[in-house]
């Protein structure tokens, strides 16, 4: 093994050097014992060691083996100085390193903490303009929520004023309508071809159907009924009436009032045509619920029809039962003034009724078509408001 591999069997293993020295130190103990040996023989052995040679193949020996310490000595003691040397370098250069890295480090050092002094300032002039940007969309918003709310009450008035315009409108369209329908029954004889109790009930009837009854609903502003009732009792046709059944300030009966009826339409075909005007033949869907009196005087005339043979009294009587199963009021002794307004008010509620049920909404399934359900009060769903009942029955 050359001194080269013995370096490079020292970088994988460290005690090969350490072996090494020992190896020189045995190279040195072989050639003192060969001295030893030497100097211990006698005086025959030496001369016979020399004519055989031994003694001089032992003084090789050992002179080779000396020569061979001393050598290696030599080498290791260089390697190691080179070594030393080497390390000396490597130690020098790392130290210089370290230096430069302690500078290097202590003027990081101090650029960090020049830095954290700076994002900090930094820091402080964020957050300061943060507070004033804060406070800055704090007082945009409460201007919002001012201009919010300024839009709120604007649109709060702009409401109100449509809908005063909407009530002032359709008061307008009220009166109007209710002038021209007036007008045309006091002047131009529409419906003075039917009896006068069939004029009153078809008057409120095409009213309450009409603007004032959608005027009603919209503001509860019932004023139509009191003027229609006023011009029907001021009506010059009722004071002939009036004298001809005896019916003046006393309670008529209402069968005298149906046979009234029956006697001023003696064509069938006028019977029935007014029935079906008052709510005869037509699809509980497709009007108004019924009412006590023109109800009963539908069916008076329609039995009439069916039944020409049976006497007035018996049709009469067959209609009021027909209508006490479907009203749960049916007219009874009625004044001129309870039977006028008694006729405008249940014609007026059965519209408005109407209009109530389909604003609530039409049902699943039925798209086009209003439901009315039936009430024992033959009024639909729900009792109608401010009825004005009246007392006696005939």
């Amino acid at each position: 093994m050359t001194l080269m591999d013995l370096r490079a069997l020292a970088e994988t293993i460290p005690l090969a050097t350490d072996r090494a020295l020992v190896e020189i130190v045995n190279h040195s103990e072989t050639a003192a014992h060969l001295a030893d040996h030497r100097a211990g023989e006698g005086f025959f052995r030496r001369h016979w060691s020399r004519l055989t040679g031994a003694d001089r193949k032992r003084q090789v020996q050992g002179s080779q083996a000396l020569a061979a310490a001393q050598r290696q000595t030599v080498d290791v003691v260089q390697d190691l100085g080179k070594q030393l040397s080497f390390t000396h370098l490597n130690v020098a250069l790392v130290a210089t390193r370290l230096d430069e890295l302690a500078r290097e480090t202590e003027d990081s050092g101090r650029l960090a903490r020049q830095s954290m002094e700076e994002v900090s300032e930094l820091a402080a002039v964020v957050a300061s303009f943060m507070d004033v940007t804060t406070r800055r969309l704090d007082s945009v918003e409460r201007r919002l929520d001012a201009h919010t709310a300024r839009l709120d009450t604007h649109d709060t008035a702009l409401l109100e004023l449509e809908r005063r315009q909407l009530h002032s409108e359709l008061w307008q369209a009220s009166r109007d309508t209710q002038d021209t329908v007036l007008r045309r029954w006091r002047s131009h004889g529409v419906y003075r071809s039917l009896p006068w109790p069939c004029q009153v009930l078809l008057l409120a009837r095409q009213l309450g159907a009409g603007k004032p009854g959608e005027h009603e609903s919209a503001t509860d502003d019932r004023t139509w009924r009191e003027r229609l009732a006023d011009e029907a009792l001021s009506d010059a046709a009722l004071a002939g009436l009036r004298g001809r059944l005896g019916w003046q300030e006393d309670r008529l009966p209402l069968a005298v009032l149906l046979s009234h009826v029956l006697d001023e339409l003696p064509s069938a075909d006028d019977r029935l045509m007014t029935a079906e005007l008052l709510g005869s033949g037509v699809a509980e869907k497709l009007r108004p619920a019924h009412t006590p009196l023109a109800l009963v005087m539908a069916r008076t005339l329609e039995r009439s029809v069916h039944q020409p043979g049976d006497p007035v009294e018996v049709v009469i009587g067959q209609a009021r039962e027909d209508t006490a199963r479907e009203c749960r009021k049916p007219a009874g002794l009625l004044t001129v003034q309870e039977f006028v307004r008694w006729a405008v008010d249940e014609q007026a509620d059965a519209a408005r009724a109407a209009r109530r049920l389909l604003a609530d909404g039409l049902p699943p399934g039925r798209p086009g078509v209003p439901v009315l359900p039936r009430h024992a009060n033959g009024f639909g769903s729900r009792p109608l408001p401010d009825a004005k009942p009246v007392q006696g029955s005939g």
